[in-house]
């Protein structure tokens, strides 16, 4: 992921989910109140800094 053109690269190939799963990438969640609606609903996009291309990955994520 370290390329700031690696969603062109893989434009025509597709990316390996594996990549994602061995190379995490950190991320910090702040929640302010005092209560949590579960599920959170969590959205991220992961943009190439040289083309359009962009991942949009959205989840559920339920605290416990």
């Amino acid at each position: 992921m370290g390329s700031s053109n690696v969603l062109e690269t893989f434009s025509l190939t597709g990316v390996d989910p594996d990549g994602f799963k061995n190379n995490q990438l950190p991320i910090n969640i702040t929640f302010t109140g005092d209560q949590i609606n579960n599920p959170c609903k969590l959205k991220a996009s992961l943009t190439d800094l040289m083309s359009n291309r962009k991942i949009n990955i959205t989840g559920d994520l339920i605290i416990q």
